[in-house]
């Protein structure tokens, strides 16, 4: 036994046990053409991590990202020069990029949020 080191398998986790490399599988409930809107999905995250497919604006691609709603860090209480609501965007935190993305509510596909796919659109 190694001293300072906690060897049961409670204390090493999955190492211990043999399968460090075994993702756990989560049952994800999908809802289809969903009577709640996009923008309220989001809302609901209220600051948790969620995926998002959308088609970007600019180029037509379809683009995936991991970001949550509600990050302050950065900001400069300067603003933006124009409303989201107005142009039909939502700000994110990209969580892979570190930097404020825009989501375009109308073009979003599917939004994954605590283990319920939401299915808006489908893919060109």
């Amino acid at each position: 036994m190694l001293a300072g080191h906690n060897t049961s398998a409670v204390g090493l986790g999955r190492m211990a046990l043999g399968y460090s490399n075994v993702r756990r599988k989560e049952m994800v409930t999908v809802v289809n053409n969903p009577v709640v809107s996009a923008q309220q999905v989001i809302g609901n995250t209220k600051g948790r991590f969620f995926s998002v497919e959308f088609i970007k604006r600019t180029t037509g691609e379809v683009r995936k990202m991991n970001c949550r709603t509600g990050v302050t860090l950065g900001v400069t209480g300067a603003g933006k020069s124009f409303s989201d609501s107005d142009k039909g965007l939502v700000t994110v935190w990209d969580a892979q990029i570190s930097q404020f993305r825009s989501i375009p509510i109308a073009n979003i596909i599917k939004i994954t949020s605590q283990g319920v796919e939401w299915l808006y659109g489908t893919q060109v």
